[in-house]
Order: C-alpha cells, then structure tokens, then sequence
C-alpha cells in the first residue's frame, strides 16, 4: 500500500472519532451542513487536546518559573504560534485529503466549499476567543501574585513590542481572529493547491498561497512599528482582506477540481 492509502488509513481514525462525537448528521439537511457538521467535529475533536496541552504547558511553565522569582513574561503569549499553525496544518488536511472522501459521497464540490469556508471561520474565532480569555485569565492570575505579564520582547534592552492584550479586549479579539483565520484559510489554498497541481507546481505557488498565514505573522506588525499609528489594527486589517482573496482563490480552484483517486 502507498502513501496516498496509508493517508486515507489514518485519517480515517480521526474521523472515526469526530464522527463519534457529533452523532448522526440528519441526512434531509443540505449537502453543505452535513458536511460542516463533519469538519467540526473533527476539528473539536482535535482542538481538545491541543488546548489541553496549551493549558498543561502553562501550568507546568508557571510552576517552574516561579521557582527562580517573580514571573516576568506571559506564557500563554507562546500559544500564539500554536493557534496559528496547528489550524493551518488540519486545513491543509481537510483540503488536499477530505475531498476525495466527499465526493465519493456523492456530494458536490461546491459543498465541500461551503462547509470548509465555515469551519475555517468558526475556527478563526473559536481560537481568537480562546486566546484572548486565556490571556485575560493569566493576567488575573498574574495580579493575584504580583508578576508582570510581560511581552517576551520586553526582556531585550529597548525593545517595546506591539502587546495584544494591553489593547481594547475588542482589537485583542480582532488580532487573534485574524492571526488564525489567516493560518486557516492558507492550509486549505496550499492543501487544494498541491492536491490539483501536485508537487512541483505546488510547492512553487507557495509564496502566494501561504501569505494569508504569513502575513498574519507577529513580527510583521514588528516591522510597523514606528511607522504607523497602530500596527495591530493595520496588519489584522491586512490579514482580513488577504483571508477574504484566499477564500476566494480558494472557491475558484475547488469549484471545478479534478478527484483524484487513492492507488493501491
């Protein structure tokens, strides 16, 4: 058996156990619906342990930081990345793997577009919601203990980073929507990239396919500093209209997408 089928083998367990979580999807609702309600819950079911560990690693952070003094920097800042990357890893999943599975289904292409579109953005605001309530949260436990909920940067003579959760709990929420739903809608444009053109054409549209997420980077709001009057509005403005090109580029590339079909 080759990878294609090994690939379809493992994902199969993963499904297996979102399947097993949401239930029976009522077969009268719409293709798109049945579809979504199959995405998310795979993605909660995914998302349970990764949070688990976020949380785990938090814990285990604070206890042995606090061992050397006061703390100094926020640790669940670290997550950042994590909320970025691990949705943009499952997208890629959904998009270049899933497909083949839908349509084998009978189901339409274009409901595996809508059904993936949203589960991207209920992803997208899940993870921003999350990140932004875990940082309120250790921001308490912080006051509570006399610590300093400091950005990593800070910690470099003269640095003065661009800091989330100092901001209005409404940019807050808007910086870490946008940082993950650019993360998410790259995954499924790269996934359905390599999964039409394959890997040579693939790997050379990456640059364009993975902006959404790279854009969507810390350091660039870094990079406009100084420049402009608030760099985290800015850039997460910039990531909302990257996500929303990505989304379109991918509907155009999955409307109509050959199915490939596993080899054994």
């Amino acid at each position: 058996m080759n990878s294609d089928a090994t690939t379809q083998a493992a994902l199969s367990g993963t499904v297996g156990g979102a399947s097993r979580w949401m239930g029976r999807a009522n077969p009268h609702r719409p293709q798109w619906r049945r579809t979504l309600r199959w995405l998310l819950g795979m993605q909660a079911y995914l998302g349970v342990f990764f949070w688990g560990i976020i949380l785990l690693l938090e814990v285990l952070a604070l206890l042995v930081a606090s061992r050397f003094g006061p703390v100094q920097v926020s640790m669940f800042q670290f997550a950042t990345h994590g909320a970025l990357w691990f949705p943009f890893s499952m997208m890629i999943i959904t998009s270049a793997a899933m497909i083949t599975t839908h349509v084998a289904q009978g189901r339409t292409r274009r409901s595996f577009v809508q059904a993936s579109l949203v589960a991207a953005v209920v992803v997208a605001i899940s993870y921003g919601v999350l990140m932004t309530a875990g940082l309120a949260l250790e921001g308490v436990v912080y006051d509570a203990f006399g610590w300093t909920q400091g950005h990593v940067a800070e910690a470099a003579a003269g640095a003065e980073p661009s800091v989330p959760w100092r901001e209005p709990v409404a940019l807050t929420l808007l910086t870490y929507i946008t940082r993950t739903g650019g993360g998410a809608i790259a995954g499924l444009l790269i996934g359905v990239t390599y999964y039409r053109y394959r890997a040579w054409r693939g790997t050379a549209l990456l640059l364009v396919t993975a902006l959404p997420a790279l854009a969507a980077q810390e350091s660039i709001s870094g990079l406009l500093r100084g420049h402009v009057q608030n760099e985290l509005l800015l850039t997460s403005l910039v990531s909302v209209v990257l996500i929303i090109l990505g989304a379109l580029a991918y509907h155009l590339l999955t409307r109509a997408v050959p199915i490939n079909l596993p080899r054994s």
